[in-house]
């Protein structure tokens, strides 16, 4: 059996750094973020994301609202890639979501009643060696469409997500947040 004499140099797993701390770095990094211009930056980019879910056109009022369900998601996902800093992350996000309650008041209703984001954050949760999470969304998002293995529609909804993470990158990118 194994005894232990002195424990003083062990760790405790998930030891986190006091409450006091965190805030002090949180609120010392929002005001470098501040004065660099990056929150600004941050909001400008929510509101031009909310606006490109705007812009998406669909013929099927059903499959428009999946095509901006999946943006959303993308924005939602996505954002924490390429914005490597929570706090601005949270900030474009929260100023996405606050332009689409103004602009769509109905939209963040329906996503909740839906669930669509629940569905989505479960493919990219439980990866399979079977299907890429592009193609999982693909298959979730012909589902959400009424249109459940219909090859045409998951295809769509792949290639869908591919071409707003491309354009969530490349909007980033244009918003040249400055290193801190």
């Amino acid at each position: 059996m194994c005894t232990v004499e002195n424990d003083q140099d062990m760790k405790i797993v998930g030891e986190v750094m006091p409450k006091k701390s965190r805030e002090a770095d949180t609120a010392e990094n929002w005001v470098r973020h501040k004065n660099s211009g990056n929150i600004d930056r941050a909001h400008r980019l929510g509101k031009m994301l909310a606006q490109q879910l705007l812009n998406i056109q669909d013929d099927d009022p059903a499959k428009l609202l999946q095509k901006q369900m999946l943006f959303a998601f993308t924005v939602d996902a996505g954002a924490p890639v390429f914005l490597n800093d929570d706090l601005l992350v949270q900030t474009a996000r929260g100023t996405f979501f606050e332009r689409l309650r103004t602009l769509l008041p109905s939209f963040e209703v329906t996503l909740h009643r839906l669930g669509a984001f629940t569905f989505y954050r479960l493919c990219l949760d439980n990866e399979s060696e079977n299907a890429l999470p592009a193609e999982k969304l693909g298959t979730v998002f012909a589902a959400l469409c009424g249109r459940a293995e219909d090859p045409e529609t998951e295809q769509e909804g792949t290639a869908l997500f591919r071409g707003y993470l491309a354009r969530l990158e490349e909007t980033v990118g244009m918003v040249e947040f400055e290193r801190i």
